[in-house]
């Protein structure tokens, strides 16, 4: 039986904060410093303002050297804003940089490959 409690604006957020707790402590989710939460809701609102360049050099410290499980916060929004883009240098870099990540630190998670790829058959 797990117990959790959550401190929140709104009573919404309070239940979400519970509920990630009660995730935490039952092992599902890896528990991440609240500045990788705040990087990854950073990035994905300049995303969403449409700057990817801007994207790209906030996400790159954290592809480079984050919690491996955080790369699910924004790996993908910053992929499809890319290939949105048709920026293939922008893509090659993400690419090098997961490509050095694998390298150095036993690399990015499978799912997140294959909904890469998948996301490259969308395009088409």
């Amino acid at each position: 039986s797990l117990l959790a409690k959550g401190d929140g604006v709104t009573k919404m957020a309070a239940k979400a904060v519970a509920c990630l707790s009660m995730l935490e402590q039952y092992g599902s989710v890896q528990p991440l410093p609240a500045r990788v939460w705040q990087q990854s809701e950073l990035i994905n609102a300049t995303l969403d303002r449409g700057d990817v360049g801007e994207g790209l050099r906030l996400a790159t410290p954290l592809i480079r050297s984050g919690p491996v499980h955080a790369l699910a916060l924004f790996l993908l929004p910053l992929w499809r804003s890319v290939l949105a883009s048709s920026d293939s240098t922008v893509a090659e870099d993400i690419l090098e940089q997961l490509r050095r990540r694998s390298a150095k630190s036993g690399g990015v998670p499978v799912y997140l490959w294959e909904a890469m790829v998948d996301e490259c058959a969308n395009l088409s």
